[in-house]
C-alpha cells in the first residue's frame, strides 16, 4: 500500500505533509502509526496532541514570511521539554535582545529588505516567551518544568565584540 492511498490524497498531498507545509491531523497519525506498526501510545498521544494544535500556535502567523525553519524551531521549542544548545558563534536565540538578532540579521549578505528583517526580530522575540514563561506548556506533565542548557563561547557575549556590544541575559548572568 502506498503512503497516499494510506492517507486518502496524492503524491503531492503528501509531499507537502513531508515538507511541513502542509498540517497532519491526529487521526492520520495514528494511521500512520498503525501502519509502520509503532507501539508507544504515549509518543504517538503526544504526537496526536502536537498534530491537533498545530494550527494554533503562535508561529503560525509568519507562514510566508518566513522560511519554514524558522516555524519549525518554534513549534519544536513551544513543546519541547529539555532544550540544549551551543553556539560558537552566537548567543542562543532565545538568549538575544532584539539589537542583538538586529545585529545578526542585519549583517546577512545580500541584506534582507527591511520587512523580513523586522519579522525575523519579531519572531526571535516571541521564541524567547518559552524561557520567560514560569509555566510550562499544557503538553508537558502539570509537575514538571521546562529545563534550559545553553552554552556559547566567550566571543559570543563578550563586550566589544561585534556582538557582544548588545547581549543581555534577561535573568541576569548565566
Amino acid at each position: 500500500m502506498r503512503l497516499s492511498e494510506l492517507l486518502g490524497g496524492n503524491q503531492a498531498q503528501i509531499s507537502h505533509i513531508e515538507s511541513g507545509r502542509w498540517g497532519v491531523s491526529a487521526e492520520r497519525v495514528r494511521r500512520l502509526a498503525a501502519f509502520y506498526s509503532a507501539t508507544d501510545a504515549k509518543l504517538i498521544d503526544a504526537l496526536c496532541g502536537m498534530a491537533e494544535e498545530r494550527a494554533k500556535g503562535w508561529w503560525e502567523e509568519y507562514r510566508g514570511v518566513l522560511p519554514a525553519g524558522f516555524l519549525n524551531i518554534a513549534e519544536l521549542e513551544h513543546h519541547a521539554r529539555f532544550l540544549r544548545a551551543y553556539q560558537t558563534l552566537t548567543v542562543p536565540g532565545i538568549f538575544q535582545t532584539s539589537d542583538y538578532a538586529r545585529t545578526i540579521f542585519a549583517g546577512r549578505i545580500p541584506a534582507l529588505p527591511a520587512k523580513e528583517l523586522n519579522a525575523r526580530i519579531e519572531h526571535r522575540m516571541k521564541r524567547r516567551v518559552i524561557f520567560l514563561n514560569a509555566q510550562p506548556h499544557r503538553s508537558l506533565k502539570p509537575s514538571s518544568t521546562r529545563q534550559l542548557c545553553m552554552c556559547c563561547t566567550e566571543g559570543a557575549a563578550r563586550p566589544g565584540t561585534s556582538y557582544g556590544s548588545c547581549w543581555k541575559c534577561p535573568s541576569g548572568p548565566l
